[in-house]
């Protein structure tokens, strides 16, 4: 496990951006599209859906667990409240998005809606969590069952979106946003020294709980929480600008160092992060009931929960998808035959070979390989060919991005490893 000295990352948005994919779900009629197997190896499945692992599955189960029968600490019954104390203060809110995009594919629907609200005055951070299937007039017909926030988000841009989540969590307007997808999340998990299999399926639960999506939610916006409470003291330290740097490099966002920076200097400087009952929870629409409290913080405990929740014998009833049986070896031929293509085409079609990459290089999808140090080369070796290719057409500001981008990245993975 990573020394916790070393895994802190940037504050709620940061910590968002861990749980945003981990929730991804989509309509089965739209997530099991299966693709072309591009492997040699006869052992891995031929058709695959390959961005929903076995373990990250949104699974069916009519199995509803009584919440007494969990470990949990304690039980909120504030979250839920329509009424909101700090009405009328003056916030800096931030959207945190997580898109369920298919492997390559350029678009996908919100399936993590969170808003980190920061209000300096008051001394508080509310963390806003919104259900992904919310009910947002997206145009269908109420019987095609779309009319819900995830869908909304692709149908209606980021922009409608963000005014959209600032309606349903009644907040003036959100500024900013953090936008993220499923291999980013499994990258930066590996920085807090979770093992990221058993902690998507924890907090991506929901048909575990009586109250379904409203206690997932919750349950992703707790753990948010705690990790801030956990780790924000050591957030500026002399590590900062790689973190900050590093984020920067893994996500699309309007953020940018200066006012990340300003934003931990102003949560230090109140001391918001001193008290845990300065960090609280609301779950927009508000849903009154008491929702169970577990301890996120501790990696060992999800795994103890996990096994409570039976989820891995919910997992091998789930008969909905074509799954490879070495998803690391499937990835990495992946990655293979798409630079070999890219660099072939690099050579004569420049462009070709930046179409063809830019998808998985916005996805970042080298970061679900679990060895940080392979899955920077693949990083570096994708990162190579796209230069290379902008340089060509002559847009050597997108080349020095890309370079840049990889080097922060780089940093990110070997200054927080164990010393």
């Amino acid at each position: 496990m990573k020394n916790p000295k070393y895994i802190f990352i940037s504050l709620g948005f940061t910590a968002l951006i861990v749980l945003g994919y981990f929730l991804l779900q989509t309509p089965k009629s739209e997530a099991y599209v299966s693709m072309s197997n591009i492997t040699k190896d006869t052992s891995i499945v031929e058709e695959i859906d390959t961005a929903f692992l076995k373990s990250v599955f949104e699974l069916d189960t009519s199995r509803i667990l009584d919440g007494d029968s969990l470990i949990i600490s304690g039980e909120d019954n504030r979250a839920g409240l329509s009424r909101d104390e700090f009405a009328g203060y003056s916030r800096i809110n931030i959207a945190v998005i997580g898109v369920d995009g298919r492997m390559g594919a350029p678009r996908g629907h919100a399936d993590a809606n969170h808003i980190i609200s920061i209000i300096p005055d008051a001394r508080k951070i509310q963390i806003i969590s919104i259900p992904r299937d919310t009910y947002v007039d997206c145009g269908y017909d109420d019987t095609t069952n779309l009319n819900k926030l995830t869908v909304y988000y692709m149908g209606a841009g980021r922009e409608e979106y963000l005014a959209k989540i600032a309606e349903i969590s009644g907040l003036g307007s959100i500024k900013y946003y953090v936008e993220f997808g499923f291999s980013q999340a499994m990258g930066i998990m590996r920085l807090f020294g979770y093992n990221s299999t058993e902690t998507l399926q924890v907090l991506r639960s929901r048909k575990s709980f009586a109250i379904g999506d409203y206690q997932r939610v919750y349950n992703q916006a707790q753990f948010v929480r705690q990790l801030i409470l956990k780790h924000f003291e050591l957030i500026n330290g002399s590590l900062k600008p790689v973190f900050i740097n590093g984020i920067l490099a893994l996500v699309r966002t309007n953020l940018n160092y200066d006012l990340i920076s300003d934003l931990f200097e102003k949560i230090e400087e109140k001391q918001i992060h001193k008290n845990p009952e300065n960090i609280t929870i609301k779950i927009r629409p508000g849903v009154q009931t008491n929702y169970k409290v577990f301890d996120f913080s501790n990696p060992e405990f999800i795994a103890s929960l996990k096994e409570q929740l039976k989820l891995e014998n919910i997992a091998k009833q789930d008969t909905t998808a074509f799954r490879p049986k070495n998803f690391q070896q499937y990835l990495t031929n992946k990655l293979d035959k798409i630079i070999s293509d890219s660099e072939q085409d690099t050579l004569k079609n420049p462009r070709l070979a930046i179409n063809k990459l830019k998808p998985y290089y916005e996805q970042k999808i080298w970061l679900q390989i679990n060895d940080d140090q392979q899955s920077l080369e693949y990083s570096r070796r994708v990162s190579e060919i796209l230069s290379k290719s902008f340089i060509k057409i002559n847009d050597t500001i997108s080349a020095k991005k890309v370079q840049n981008s990889f080097l922060a990245e780089q940093e990110l993975f070997n200054k927080t490893k164990t010393k």
